[in-house]
């Protein structure tokens, strides 16, 4: 039995979920299709798109794309959690009770430094911090949103974004959403947009 299969096993037995990176599955086995395209509109750079059948997820499975497109053909079972640091989620299907998506376009920031007087007892000596402050998202003239979902989202599910949310079908009780930014993206829309969505991620 390798190492790694091991301390799977000792996790699974306390209760811990690893989280399953999308960009290598390795040993999970998760079917990944992968490919690469151009993502975000007016812009030339091309980003890695990940095809997952939903079918594969498991309850309660950990998810994470660190960069571009995460497409879920089908459904997201509960309790799933899928997160997308840099780029976009789509779920063709419908997302579970419970379940947790995040999704987040890349974004730009700059460094700001201040002096903090830290005292001794005896003196007063400054000290550099620094501050990291968001200026903005890196592909600007983009306006599709981060998270879109096909279908209806379950009951007590949490929806985070930082440019939208597109929901095709009902929404359940209790869902949670969440925008990062307070800004014109921070807006959900529902029905013929999100469908529209959707058959834009699965374009070639």
């Amino acid at each position: 039995m390798s190492l790694s299969r091991l301390f799977s096993g000792i996790a699974n037995f306390f209760g811990y979920v690893p989280t399953i990176d999308l960009a290598a599955p390795g040993e999970s086995a998760l079917p990944v299709r992968q490919s690469t395209r151009a993502l975000f509109n007016g812009a030339a750079d091309v980003y890695p798109v990940y095809h997952v059948d939903g079918a594969s997820l498991k309850e309660r499975g950990r998810y994470r794309a660190h960069k571009g497109l995460v497409i879920i053909e089908g459904n997201v079972p509960d309790e799933a959690r899928i997160t997308v640091d840099k780029g976009r989620l789509v779920v063709t299907g419908n997302v579970g009770a419970l379940a947790e998506l995040s999704a987040r376009v890349p974004e730009k920031f700059h460094t700001q430094t201040t002096l903090m007087p830290i005292s001794n007892g005896k003196s007063v000596t400054l000290m550099p911090l620094t501050h990291l402050i968001y200026a903005g998202y890196i592909h600007k003239e983009d306006t599709a949103s981060a998270l879109t979902i096909g279908g209806d989202v379950g009951r007590q599910a949490s929806l985070t974004s930082n440019h939208g949310i597109d929901i095709g079908g009902d929404i359940g009780g209790d869902v949670r959403m969440r925008h990062i930014r307070n800004d014109a993206h921070a807006v959900v829309h529902t029905g013929e947009k999100a469908a529209a969505a959707v058959k834009a991620a699965l374009a070639p």
